[in-house]
């Protein structure tokens, strides 16, 4: 799982682009489904050592991958949030959404810009930020 992590996390991208973000954030979904896996095999390789008696092995990179996928699964799921809002505006039909979606658009993005302006910059904040500013 180590060297998959390894292989697949998120890189510190300056030009990440919508679809490139959409494309890591469902690679995020599915190492964190791997690793709620991993977590329920460890807890039950811990379990039958308790049980009998052994000692409960030592997992080497265990706690410096919990901790990055982690802090990536914070970031990702930021953006998770932020595409789910922004599809709710992308299933109106225009005429609706000209005339009565626009301002609600406006302070989503508004109130995001807010949010996202008083968190740490990582690459998703900084990619949210840009794509706030833009519009």
């Amino acid at each position: 799982m180590f060297d998959k992590w390894q292989a697949k996390k998120p890189k510190d991208n300056s030009s990440l682009t919508f679809e490139e973000a959409v494309e890591t954030s469902e690679i995020m979904k599915d190492l964190r489904n791997n690793w709620t896996q991993l977590l329920d095999r460890i807890a039950k390789i811990n379990r039958d050592c308790k049980h009998f008696g052994q000692k409960e092995p030592k997992f080497t990179f265990y706690d410096k991958m919990k901790d990055e996928l982690d802090e990536q699964d914070k970031a990702w799921s930021l953006f998770d949030e932020f595409k789910v809002e922004l599809d709710k505006f992308s299933q109106e039909s225009w005429l609706t959404f000209r005339k009565k979606e626009y301002f609600k658009f406006q302070d989503f993005f508004l109130s995001q810009a807010e949010r996202l302006k008083s968190m740490n910059k990582n690459v998703v904040t900084r990619f949210l930020l840009r794509l706030v500013d833009d519009y």
